[in-house]
């Protein structure tokens, strides 16, 4: 088994019941368990500042898929969500990223991994800091780290909201 770290987002329609939808979703997937699930985050657009804000959080997935077998098993579940790809970094019902996928390098047309804009994007560094304080970003070393020289971006944790 190989561990995973997926960032699930949406800032359209139930934000909350499209990420639920994103967990039961995942958690069906064949040969995998999510083992870690962080608190739901609501962060402020980042780069197309035209929009609600979103609604974050973290998955630890354990699987025997391969890359490319995960990534299109997310892209049938943003397709089962209604997601839309209209405009890039637009609103969406649900998004579905691999930051990391063990220790594995992917560089293709289709899936990069790790993640290109991980190291960017606080929606992704804080929750995942919640699941593990010691968490490796490859070649980048630790998220935490990483997280301390980023500015504020605006990411909330909402106490009152939980996905299980």
């Amino acid at each position: 088994m190989t561990k995973v770290i997926i960032s699930i987002g949406s800032n359209l329609g139930d934000r909350h019941q499209y990420l639920q939808f994103a967990v039961d979703q995942i958690a069906a997937l064949p040969k995998s368990l999510i083992s870690k699930i962080s608190s739901i985050y609501e962060t402020a657009p980042q780069t197309f500042l035209d929009q609600p804000s979103f609604f974050n959080a973290i998955i630890e997935l354990e699987t025997e898929l391969e890359p490319e077998e995960l990534l299109t098993a997310l892209r049938r579940i943003e397709h089962l969500a209604n997601r839309e790809r209209k405009v890039v970094n637009g609103p969406r019902t649900l998004d579905l990223d691999i930051i990391i996928f063990g220790e594995s390098t992917v560089e293709n047309d289709d899936l990069q991994l790790p993640h290109p804009r991980a190291h960017l994007r606080q929606f992704v560094l804080i929750p995942w800091l919640e699941l593990d304080a010691a968490a490796q970003l490859g070649e980048l070393g630790l998220v935490a780290n990483i997280n301390a020289g980023l500015a504020d971006q605006g990411v909330a944790k909402l106490t009152e909201l939980r996905l299980a």
